[in-house]
């Protein structure tokens, strides 16, 4: 309430502009242009010499976290929550490979990330919602009050869609290039060609150069490890606290389909086991 975490990114993208600008700056050895000193008397003489503060950090409560988590909880419905269930079901084999330690043998120590498991179901082949799949994490330890422990460790940020999107263009250029060597051209008009080539690769070298960007660094991330032992117990327990909402009325959504599954599942009937 004292205001600590309020709009903790508050002016990182200006900030990040204005280094850039620097950096361009000083790679190109620009000077910042003089005022003159008739047109600065002229400034301070209408006041408008004066800086406003227009950028200044909000005083007010920050509501984006809590509206943001808000709607990634209405999300997480009984609907959501059922389907998920039958997904961990239907693919328990396939889930129990998950758990592997590093040596990759199966193992009932906690060596998963639940924060992750949604990804990695889809890395082994099991098609879920992507809605169920950006919050399994979320769920079972929201409702399913799954086991963890929590470590610390170092990893490379991931590419962002931006970058993807420019490694995918880079790669067309590359292909497109390839298939009009492939295509042959008239000797005369292919060394002209070149030439024009180099001076244009010349010129996108030096507009590039001082747009590099350094190697990215590692950054400290929190992993959730759990096991399948956890996540089983996890199941249970969500399994009944849905039913429960469900008998007393509590729950809008119909879950006699999933009662149907689990018996032809044979996985104990109505409510006992899971």
């Amino acid at each position: 309430m004292e205001g600590n975490g309020h709009f903790p990114d508050w002016g990182k993208d200006t900030n990040d502009r204005l280094a850039a600008a620097k950096k361009r700056a000083l790679a190109q050895k620009t000077k910042p242009k003089k005022q003159s000193a008739a047109l600065a008397r002229m400034k301070k003489e209408r006041g408008l010499d004066q800086q406003v503060e227009t950028d200044k950090k909000p005083t007010h409560f920050d509501l984006s976290p809590l509206l943001k988590a808000l709607k990634r909880f209405l999300a997480c419905n009984g609907e959501t929550r059922s389907r998920l269930r039958m997904d961990l079901r239907e693919h328990l084999a396939t889930i129990r490979k998950i758990f592997v330690d590093e040596y990759g043998e199966l193992s009932y120590k906690k060596c998963v990330n639940v924060q992750e498991f949604g990804k990695r179901m889809q890395e082994r082949g099991i098609s879920l919602d992507a809605r169920i799949m950006e919050n399994v994490g979320a769920i079972m330890v929201c409702f399913g009050d799954i086991k963890y422990d929590i470590k610390a460790t170092y990893r490379l940020p991931e590419e962002t869609e931006e970058e993807r999107r420019a490694a995918a263009l880079k790669k067309m250029k590359e292909e497109e290039e390839k298939k009009a060597a492939l295509e042959g051209v008239d000797p005369a008009k292919a060394k002209k060609k070149k030439e024009d080539k180099k001076e244009e690769e010349t010129k996108e070298e030096k507009k590039e150069e001082p747009q590099k960007k350094e190697p990215p660094k590692p950054v400290k991330i929190w992993q959730y490890l759990t096991s399948i032992y956890d996540l089983m117990n996890a199941l249970e327990k969500m399994h009944e606290y849905d039913f429960m909402l469900n008998e007393l009325g509590f729950m809008t959504f119909d879950l006699s389909w999933e009662k149907e599954k689990i018996q032809t599942l044979k996985l104990g009937g109505d409510k006992q086991k899971v």
